[in-house]
């Protein structure tokens, strides 16, 4: 004995494509703030690094 599966009404598949379209944007836009927190972070430590360079020239070559 075999079942079928009911198919979905083209107003379900509509309502579907739109749902998926909307969550891919939303992931999306989580993504691209994600990338940009890690930028800021990054830049952060790059001049976090910086600082501590020029403090160790600064005191190993007193002008």
């Amino acid at each position: 004995m075999s079942e079928f599966t009911k198919m979905p009404s083209l107003g379900q598949v509509k309502q579907t494509v739109v749902n998926s379209r909307r969550r891919r944007q939303e992931l999306e836009l989580a993504c691209l703030e994600l990338e940009d927190l890690i930028l800021k972070i990054e830049v952060e430590n790059i001049q976090q690094r910086q600082q501590q360079l020029n403090k160790v020239l600064n005191l190993s070559n007193p002008i």
